[in-house]
């Protein structure tokens, strides 16, 4: 059996070692980076979980109650514009039995969950839980839906799920200088789709970003 921590260090001491070497002896990652399930793991955490990832389009949701749903590392999420017109990503499980509460995207005032009918207002508050609501020790307070760090830059939804991280703003340095001409805010998505690609996201990211 593979030792998963020897594995990461000989994985780290590796990439430590590429980032000490010149443009000119650039070379391929070790095949590890791609295909070890201990490193995947990590990047999960520190990356997708921990940083700040994008979701979609604020036109997306451009009305109160508009809403996409989408998954974020096995995390179902909701990304909603609420009352108060603010875009909120909130979890897509429902506090009860963890059941999806919706699928797709639409406009809606209330997400009732398919299961058990408990339902929940675009911000994420309880609204309704059938045939419990009436206990004296229920406290529909503490059941509203996980609510996760949401900003917009450039007309770009971003999540963090950490919920601990930096403000994104800061950390985008002069970006907003240099891509003031392009209007980004203004800018419409006309068509869309999805692929699913059976590789690790590094080989894809790393072919896009060549030529």
């Amino acid at each position: 059996m593979i030792d998963g921590q020897k594995l990461m260090q000989t994985i780290t001491d590796e990439l430590n070692r590429y980032l000490g070497l010149g443009y000119d002896q650039a070379r391929t990652m070790p095949s590890e980076f791609y295909t070890s399930v201990e490193l995947l793991a990590l990047e999960k955490e520190r990356l997708f979980r921990s940083q700040w990832i994008c979701l979609g389009r604020s036109h997306q949701v451009f009305q109160p109650g508009d809403y996409f749903t989408t998954e974020l590392i096995g995390e179902p999420l909701i990304v909603v514009r609420n009352s108060s017109n603010e875009i909120n990503v909130l979890s897509n499980v429902c506090r009860h039995r963890g059941s999806i509460l919706i699928e797709g995207s639409g406009n809606t005032t209330t997400f009732v969950c398919p299961y058990h009918a408990w339902s929940y207002n675009i911000d994420g508050k309880l609204r309704r839980a059938p045939l419990i609501e009436s206990r004296a020790d229920f406290d529909q307070t503490e059941c509203r839906l996980p609510t996760f760090a949401c900003e917009t830059w450039g007309g770009f939804i971003y999540v963090n799920l950490d919920n601990t991280a930096l403000p994104l703003i800061p950390q985008l340095g002069g970006l907003n200088e240099l891509i003031k001409h392009y209007h980004m805010d203004d800018m419409v998505e006309l068509h869309s789709e999805e692929s699913i690609w059976e590789t690790n996201w590094k080989c894809l990211t790393e072919n896009f970003m060549e030529g």
